[in-house]
Formats: structure tokens, C-alpha cells, sequence
């Protein structure tokens, strides 16, 4: 977690905007915003945290090759790849005025190599907390600790893995571009890049 840097309170409406990948103006989108809305500000991240976290898997652990690109999408398809479930997650914070951002990091992959992943960062109490919905299972455990960052692969920087400094008011164009390119979820995980493109 780190403190809030000055040119990030200049351009907070950044961070709340409703964009193409970022669709909380859809219908869908809305109504699943309206149900995670709780009594506090933490409980509602809690709440959206844990629906996109649980709700929806992601595509590798539902076994489906269906691409979900946007916020609806996932909700549509009922999972998404990891970017994708970053887009709902921002949608339902943004919704209710929760300054919500992109972060990246470089993985290994299980056949060699690295990946990039992607996840969420949150403004909770002045702080940037980080927070990683990709979804449990028998190796990934993340539970809502909102006074630690929770992230699904914590960088192990000796196989050099990294996490990527900034928190982004939007999602990689480059990451979004081969989202929308498919044409399925394994084609999907061949382009992705192993380091985060410079933004245009």
C-alpha cells in the first residue's frame, strides 16, 4: 500500500470515470453495483471484492475460451481472464464514487517465461490498497484485509517476477487490444505480453 501522490488527487475524476472497458453505465453492470453497496465506504469495496472474487471465476478455472473484455462482458459470459474481472471490479467501485485504478505485474508462467497479470488498486483512507479478485482456488488464496495489500501472486522477485510501479486510471491499451482481438481465451494467453507495454 502507499500514500496518495499529489497528481493523483489532481486527477481523481481519472479514477472515477465511466469508460468503454469501464461500463458501469450498462444496465447489468448498475444492478450488481447496486446489490455490493453496503453500510461504509470498506464495506462496499469488501462486497464488490468478493463478488467479482467468487462470483465470477476466472476463465481458466471455469475452463471456458469465451473472451470477456469489458466490465459487462464478464458479467454476460459469467467469467473472465483476470484484465477482465479488473474492468468489473473498477465499474462497481467507480459506480459509487470509490477512486478505482489498474496495477500490473510480471509472472512466471508454468511453461516457462512470464505473463503479464493484472489487478486493481482502491483509495481507502487516503491510501492506495491494492486488491486482486482473479479468484481462489487450490493455489491462489485472497481474502478482503484492508489494512495490507492482498495480491494473488505476490512477486517472488528471485525467479524475477515484478510488480510495475503506478496505478493506472485506465486499463493497458495494449492488454486491451489483444482482449479484443481473441479469437478465445487460450489464443488469448499466447500474445499477451511479459512486461507492461508503455501506455500510449
Amino acid at each position: 500500500m502507499s500514500r496518495l501522490e499529489p497528481h493523483h488527487i489532481a486527477n481523481i475524476g481519472a479514477y472515477l470515470r465511466c469508460t468503454e472497458a469501464v461500463n458501469y453505465d450498462d444496465h447489468a453492470v448498475a444492478l450488481l453495483a447496486g446489490a455490493v453497496e453496503g453500510d461504509t465506504q470498506v464495506d462496499t469495496v469488501r462486497r464488490a471484492f468478493e463478488m467479482v472474487r467468487d462470483r465470477y471465476p476466472h476463465s481458466c478455472d471455469a475452463g471456458s475460451e469465451k473472451v470477456a473484455c469489458t466490465a459487462s462482458d464478464v458479467i454476460r459470459l459469467g467469467h473472465g481472464l483476470c484484465f477482465a474481472k479488473s474492468n468489473l471490479l473498477a465499474a462497481l467501485l467507480r459506480y459509487h464514487q470509490i477512486p478505482t485504478g489498474f496495477c500490473y505485474e510480471r509472472v512466471c508462467r508454468d511453461e516457462g517465461g512470464f505473463v503479464l497479470h493484472g489487478f486493481n488498486a482502491v483509495i481507502l483512507d487516503g491510501q492506495w490498497r491494492k486488491i486482486d479478485a482473479r479468484g481462489n482456488n487450490d493455489r491462489v488464496r485472497v481474502y478482503f484485509t484492508p489494512a495490507r495489500d492482498m495480491l494473488a501472486y505476490p512477486p517472488d522477485a528471485t525467479a524475477g517476477e515484478i510488480e510495475f510501479p503506478g496505478v493506472h486510471p485506465d486499463p493497458s491499451p495494449a492488454v486491451m487490444s489483444v482482449l479484443r482481438a481473441g479469437p478465445d481465451v487460450s489464443s488469448v494467453i499466447l500474445k499477451l505480453p511479459g512486461d507492461l507495454p508503455p501506455y500510449d
